[in-house]
């Protein structure tokens, strides 16, 4: 066998060997983990929220209450999204709908 091939076979086993290493001390590190997380009762929320992680954020779906009206069509906006064209580029508060008193 040549050296060439000889050394591409020492290579090719010493890869498994790292992958092997690789996955056991994960696991471990897992396991460890999780005992510190049950311990400690830490929330996945504050683990994403660490060191600038994915924040979940509340999405507004369906139809909201319209915030603007245009007095002559009677269209209404509820202020999120696009701006319609009858109101873009105008004084918003001239068009705000006066909202119910509590």
């Amino acid at each position: 066998m040549s050296s060439y091939l000889k050394l591409k076979a020492e290579l090719a086993a010493l890869d498994l060997q790292i992958e092997v290493a690789l996955a056991r001390e994960k696991a471990v590190a897992i396991r460890e983990i999780q005992a510190q997380i049950k311990e400690w009762q830490i929330p996945l929320r504050d683990l994403q929220q660490a060191h600038g992680g994915r924040q979940s954020r509340v999405m507004m779906t369906g139809t909201q209450e319209p915030k603007y009206r245009d007095p002559s069509s009677g269209a209404t906006w509820s202020g999120r999204g696009r701006a319609p064209g009858w109101l873009a580029g105008k004084d918003r508060t001239a068009f705000e709908i006066a909202s119910p008193a509590s």
